[in-house]
């Protein structure tokens, strides 16, 4: 009874546990990671796209933090490399 009774507060306490570990996702623009738990409750971006614009190269590098749907907090910078 008491190895049931622990097994089962172990499983409330680890259930939720799942649900917001991140889940990275890699997006198509050039290495922009996005880090998503199930329970879709904060978003984490870190930037890393590319971005062609004639025969200038730039970089978006940074990284952003959303809660519920809103930005908290987001550093952006813009690098460019002209030969």
């Amino acid at each position: 009874m008491k190895k049931l009774k622990l097994l089962v507060i172990l499983c409330v306490l680890l259930f939720p546990l799942v649900f917001v570990l991140p889940i990275p996702h890699k997006l198509k623009d050039g290495g922009t990671i996005h880090l998503k738990p199930i329970w879709h409750i904060y978003d984490v971006y870190i930037y890393n796209t590319e971005m062609v614009e004639g025969d200038r190269v730039s970089y978006k590098k940074g990284y952003g933090v959303h809660l519920f749907g809103l930005v908290i907090y987001e550093k952006l910078y813009y690098t460019s490399f002209d030969d």
